[in-house]
């Protein structure tokens, strides 16, 4: 059996890693493996966000709570965060799945999300072609991530092939 080993908070976040970890109740955590789908997704998503006049970010350390952070692959703002570190929830965060991801990770990332106030939390997986938003605790597979009105980005926007 592994052995979990403690953190202090200072010592994480005075520390560069090769690969960026996020912190989670005193535990380093890696991140999954990124690819080129990966990449390519993130940075798509970034734009779409960023041509809808949102503040968006990729891979951005947010302070959830004082022993929780979390690094989405892609997450935007309303309005330009006040600090380097945000405290304040994003107005969408988004995770790209990776192969390796294990999906109960992924789940209590997400309940991390929603408990710390993001409205809207969207899961891309490059693998199986899906796009699926998680609100009141489920995970479910939608045709199109929308925000209120505002965007919408389609299956066929991220996976031209698939259409």
């Amino acid at each position: 059996m592994a052995t979990k080993v403690m953190v202090p908070l200072a010592d994480y976040l005075s520390t560069s890693y090769e690969h960026d970890r996020e912190y989670v109740h005193g535990q380093v955590v890696e991140r999954g493996m990124l690819t080129y789908s990966h990449s390519r997704l993130q940075g798509e998503i970034y734009f779409r966000l960023r041509m809808e006049g949102l503040i968006a970010a990729t891979e951005l350390r947010i302070a959830m709570t004082g022993d929780l952070y979390r690094i989405p692959d892609v997450c935007a703002f309303e309005t330009e965060p006040q600090t380097e570190v945000p405290s304040d929830p994003p107005l969408v965060v988004v995770e790209v799945v990776s192969p390796d991801d294990r999906y109960s990770e992924l789940k209590a990332k997400l309940r991390e999300y929603q408990e710390f106030g993001v409205p809207h939390i969207w899961v891309v997986g490059p693998q199986d072609q899906t796009l699926s938003t998680f609100q009141a605790g489920r995970l479910t597979e939608v045709t199109q991530l929308s925000l209120e009105g505002r965007l919408q980005i389609n299956r066929h926007d991220l996976f031209p092939k698939a259409a």
